[in-house]
Order: structure tokens, then C-alpha cells, then sequence
């Protein structure tokens, strides 16, 4: 399956308006590098019809005489940029490799989605839906036993919340210090931009109240994690 080109009058449609993640790959003729990405780009395409879409963005000259590129920052090519719900939420900047953009890919797709310093503010922040937070850490046992919990109420809520995983450890420590994560395993439900509702820890059973609504310690089960979210639901 051969990647398609948009032009500015399809930009907004075939990207920014469509449901699926969207993987855009600027690129030129004169380009070598953007000729060697060509290939793998249309095998990545056909593994992922249906479930995400791969377009370029042909530049003839200077892409700062593009208006896309303008818009977009895109100063050097190739650049690859994966955009979802209309804003860009990961890009590589330079020769990408197959393994680069299907990893992009692959995190777009799976229920709970990873996010970081770099893409907190995006994923989270300026989401227009409500999205839950796990602080979690590989090492932690605790995190690993609530992890399937986690991903069921994704799933369960996808296109009306997100569910996102935010990594404890140094690489995170000043949006954790910042929210308050200070022990793993941590939720937290953002809804515009503020956090509405936290579970510190781990606990089987129980029920949340709506007189106990942040910093409640435990109640984890997929049950309690689906109230919490279903209270922001439009």
C-alpha cells in the first residue's frame, strides 16, 4: 500500500480530523534520506490499514516555504511526526528507521498510552476528555498487579477517557514532585488541565464515596477506577 501525499487543502481533513493516529512523513525528492524512508513507509502502511494511516508531505523546495511546515515547525527533513486528535504527540526529526515509526505506532495503539515530560502537557493537560494518570514503576509489584485493572478500564472507556502511564523514577521526577506522585502506584484523574480525584497505593475491596474524593488511599479495583472516571463523563 503506497503512502498517499496531502496537500494543504487536505491536511485538515486526512490528519488533523481523523479518528486514528496519523503518521506524516515530510519529505522531498532531492532528499536522500526522505528516498530511503520511502520503502518501509508503504510496508508500515499496509501492516497498519484500518488502524492507523501513514500520509507525506512532498516539499519541492525550502520547507519553510511550505505553510504546513510553517505551521508545524518542520525546518529539516525527513521528519516524521505521528498526530493524534488533532495535535502532534510524538515526531522523529531527521532519517528515521521501520523500528522507529511501528514503535510510534504500536504506542498510539495500545489502551494505555505512555507519557512523559515531553508529552504530558499534550496528552494531558489540553486533553478535552478526562484522563487517568498511573504513576507506576516497573520494579514495583503492586504496579505490575494493577496493570491489567488499568488497561480494562481503558479499553472500556476508549474515545470517551484517556489512560495514560507515567513512569516513577528520575527521568519524571519534576512532574511527580509536581503532582504529588509520591508513591507508585498512584492514579490520578485530570480534567481540564486540574487533577479531580486521586488513589494513592493499592487495596482490594472497598468502595469510594463522593465525600471522599482526593488523595484516597487504596480502592483499587476496576470497578472503583471506572467511577472515578465515569463521574467526568459528558
Amino acid at each position: 500500500m503506497a503512502v498517499s501525499s496531502v496537500s494543504d487543502r487536505e491536511f485538515s481533513r486526512e490528519v488533523l480530523r481523523n479518528d486514528a493516529p496519523v503518521v506524516v512523513a515530510f519529505r522531498a525528492g532531492w532528499c536522500l534520506p526522505s528516498q530511503q524512508i520511502a520503502p518501509f513507509l508503504d510496508d508500515t502502511a499496509a501492516r497498519y490499514e484500518g488502524r492507523a494511516k501513514i500520509v507525506s508531505v512532498d516539499v519541492e523546495a525550502d520547507p519553510l516555504e511550505n505553510s504546513i511546515c510553517r505551521q508545524y515547525q518542520v525546518s529539516r527533513l525527513p521528519m516524521v511526526m505521528v498526530f493524534r486528535d488533532g495535535r502532534v504527540v510524538d515526531f522523529i526529526g531527521g532519517a528515521a528507521s521501520a523500528d522507529n515509526v511501528i514503535d510510534m505506532i504500536d504506542r498510539q495503539l495500545r489502551p494505555v498510552r505512555a507519557v512523559d515530560e515531553f508529552n504530558f502537557d499534550a496528552e494531558v493537560l489540553r486533553a478535552q476528555i478526562p484522563v487517568l494518570v498511573f504513576c507506576a514503576a516497573e520494579w514495583c509489584a503492586a504496579s505490575r498487579e494493577m496493570a491489567p485493572a488499568v488497561e480494562a478500564v481503558a479499553a472500556n472507556f476508549r474515545g470517551r477517557a484517556n489512560v495514560v502511564r507515567l513512569e516513577y523514577g528520575p527521568a519524571n521526577a519534576r512532574l511527580c514532585a509536581q503532582y504529588g506522585f509520591a508513591r507508585v502506584p498512584t492514579l490520578a484523574l485530570f480534567h481540564q488541565g486540574q487533577v479531580q480525584d486521586q488513589i494513592f497505593g493499592q487495596m482490594e475491596g472497598g468502595a469510594k464515596t463522593e465525600a471522599v474524593r482526593a488523595s484516597c488511599v487504596g480502592l483499587t479495583t476496576e470497578e472503583n477506577i471506572a467511577q472515578m472516571i465515569g463521574r467526568f463523563i459528558l
